[in-house]
């Protein structure tokens, strides 16, 4: 009966994002061979798909592992209806994510569709955060828009490949009103670690505001102290 109960939960998610899309947050460790799914508001409990550690409509939730060497991954997405609605898009993914055994390349990408009309405003990425690891572990933020979820038709911004260290970063794309009536937009994350390490990042696509891309760095760099603290606690 738990089996079936799980197939059901599994069966239930895919029927939904093909009917209505809705925020949605995935990470593949494999070149997006394969997927960890993450659905705003799924938690079933039974680990029949990966649980959405938030109830807020428009908030994702990710804690938990990719694969053996992504162990573990504590990472967020934020969108409409928590935040921003359909005229004044706004997007927010932001992680810290540590390699427990080696190198390893790591894709994260949060989408969603139902933004515009938007009659004017351009499309701006601001990301900030910090690379750990040595020669060659790098980072790249990348935007794109589409006509459903994960769709990357159109190209809107790209960013890096970021060296370790602290980073920061602002790119310009086109006007929103260019992109019609309707369309959706995601959030892409590269992240390539050569040794053993952990990475954070804040990455917003919005309407510019000012100041943006030093409170994301700030966000990020403060995560991840108190990240460190805890597992240094736990050690």
């Amino acid at each position: 009966m738990k089996q079936l109960t799980k197939l059901f939960v599994v069966a239930a998610v895919g029927f939904a994002l093909s009917v209505q899309a809705v925020p949605t947050l995935r990470l593949s460790a494999d070149g997006g061979a394969t997927w960890t799914t993450i659905v705003d508001q799924v938690n079933d409990g039974l680990g029949g798909v990966p649980d959405d550690g938030n109830p807020l409509a428009g908030v994702v939730v990710y804690v938990g592992g990719v694969n053996a060497n992504w162990a573990v991954t504590v990472t967020t997405g934020l969108t409409m209806p928590f935040q921003g609605t359909p005229a004044r898009p706004y997007m927010d993914l932001n992680s810290i994510t540590a390699t427990s055994v080696g190198a390893g390349s790591l894709i994260i990408q949060f989408s969603e569709v139902g933004f515009g009309p938007v009659a004017s405003g351009n499309v701006q990425a601001n990301i900030g955060g910090v690379v750990l690891g040595s020669v060659g572990s790098s980072l790249t933020y990348n935007t794109f828009a589409g006509a459903a979820l994960w769709d990357q038709t159109t190209a809107l911004t790209s960013q890096g490949p970021f060296s370790p260290g602290a980073f920061s970063g602002i790119a310009n794309g086109p006007a929103y009103s260019s992109l019609g009536a309707t369309f959706s937009l995601t959030q892409e994350i590269l992240l390539t670690h050569t040794t053993p390490g952990s990475s954070s990042f804040n990455a917003e696509l919005t309407v510019p505001e000012g100041g943006t891309t030093l409170m994301l760095l700030g966000s990020a760099l403060t995560v991840l102290g108190v990240f460190r603290r805890k597992f240094a606690t736990k050690a």
